[in-house]
């Protein structure tokens, strides 16, 4: 189910606050836990989910790396939520390197009638040089946690679980030098063919 139009006005509405929240994803997800036993991410505190996963090492000692996240942030009496993907490439000591090429797909998903909502970015060879660091993108914002619904401490229904993704078999990453690429869907990725937070509960 894709996105409401409501959330899309949402979406629209929230957009502005963007650089603000990013700014205040500093705060991680709660240790608390609602129905099914999914973690908590509070919004009224900027809360954020992180993952990564490497895709796969060269021979060269090169790593292709691709991360997912969930942040957050309030706004208007709801809560809202945004997917994050994170592509790069580095040396297996931890230096950033520049990637030959990276495509990459993202979506944040829900368990109810928000549906999910997704988004890409590629960047090499045809698409133009990839940076230098690491190539960060975002989706659209998603109202999850209706208006009046502020309260993590009441027992979340899961159709309101909330979950960001980069999709196998959209995202691939080419280390430089040796040219060896790794597509997500054939390294382990945890979610089927995709890299998966995991399943949280946003809400204030």
């Amino acid at each position: 189910m894709r996105i409401t139009s409501r959330t899309a006005v949402r979406t629209g509405l929230a957009v502005f606050m963007a650089a603000a929240a990013i700014a205040a994803t500093t705060t991680g997800a709660n240790a608390a836990t609602g129905a099914d036993g999914f973690p908590i991410i509070h919004a009224s505190t900027g809360g954020v989910a992180h993952t990564c996963h490497i895709l796969g090492t060269d021979d060269d000692y090169h790593e292709a790396i691709v991360c997912v996240d969930i942040n957050t942030m309030t706004y208007d009496g709801e809560a809202f939520a945004q997917s994050e993907v994170e592509a790069y490439c580095q040396t297996t000591g931890g230096t950033v390197v520049q990637c030959a090429n990276i495509l990459a797909e993202g979506e944040i998903s829900t368990g109810g009638t928000f549906g999910s909502l997704s988004y890409n970015k590629d960047c090499g060879h045809q698409y133009g040089a990839c940076p230098t660091g690491r190539m960060t993108f975002e989706g659209g914002w998603v109202a999850v946690s209706p208006e009046g619904d502020s309260s993590c401490g009441q027992v979340l229904d899961s159709n309101a679980q909330v979950w960001s993704l980069a999709i196998g078999g959209a995202t691939e990453i080419e280390l430089p030098g040796s040219d060896d690429s790794y597509l997500l869907s054939n390294t382990s990725p945890n979610d089927g063919a995709n890299e998966s937070t995991g399943h949280y509960f946003v809400c204030w």
